[in-house]
């Protein structure tokens, strides 16, 4: 019985990583494998909370836990096709999209994971309740738009000034909010949730990389020191202030 409920439950999820992909393949002209990437973030998160919350507990029998498991979850889910989709984009020369696939597949893919184990081990135990993790996303969609607006105001310019200016913003703020010692509700939806999605290391990173390629090495060196001895300072700025006031 669990060889047949893992093969249904794979055949199943290969049918929705496929209606997925037609679904949102209209979305981005170019190239980006959007698809892809929802389906390995959105089932790294069910997964995860599957996994704390459903098999850890024994909530299910083995073979459901199987087929939902490893059978649905696991084939709605692809590594092949992410690596095969970073190597066409590196082959066709869109390498900074490359990159960005990658990291954001890896770090987002792995904060996914773990909120959902989270959430599945806290639910009713003190830990995680479903106020606080739709607080989380709450922030986070407030903190992404903000981020987004301020790139619309700076525009472009050698120097990220966008990123540069989220980071070490986001830095301070950052800072204040531990310094006051907030923390509940509040916390989760200004520190995890507004903060985290407003300040970007993902972008910094493919920043520099751009930088790189186009040998503005002076913009290198004072991105990163700007970005990294900034954001430090403007954290134990925060930090004091906050303490103080």
């Amino acid at each position: 019985m669990v060889y047949l409920g893992v093969g249904l439950g794979g055949m199943l999820g290969s049918l929705l990583r496929y209606l997925v992909s037609l679904g949102t393949s209209d979305i981005l002209h170019n190239g980006f494998p959007i698809g892809t990437l929802i389906a390995n973030c959105g089932g790294s998160l069910f997964l995860g909370w599957f996994t704390a919350r459903i098999i850890a507990r024994r909530k299910l029998n083995p073979v459901l836990s199987a087929t939902i498991g490893t059978g649905l979850t696991g084939s709605f889910t692809t590594f092949s096709t992410f690596s095969i989709e970073t190597l066409v984009m590196v082959e066709n020369g869109t390498i900074w999209m490359a990159i960005f696939y990658v990291h954001i597949s890896a770090v987002g893919g792995l904060i996914l994971a773990a909120a959902g184990y989270k959430l599945g081990a806290g639910l009713g135990r003190g830990g995680i309740t479903m106020i606080g993790f739709v607080l989380v996303a709450l922030g986070g969609m407030a903190g992404a738009l903000s981020r987004f607006v301020i790139q619309m105001i700076t525009g472009q310019s050698v120097l990220p000034v966008a990123t540069l200016t989220v980071n070490l913003l986001g830095s301070f703020l950052l800072g204040w909010i531990v310094g006051q010692g907030i923390q509940g509700n509040l916390y989760l939806f200004a520190a995890t949730g507004f903060m985290g999605a407003f300040t970007t290391f993902s972008t910094l990173n493919v920043d520099l990389v751009k930088l790189i390629n186009s040998r503005e090495n002076k913009a290198v060196v004072v991105y990163v020191a700007s970005t990294y001895i900034g954001g430090l300072l403007s954290a134990a700025a925060g930090l004091i202030i906050g303490r103080l006031l």
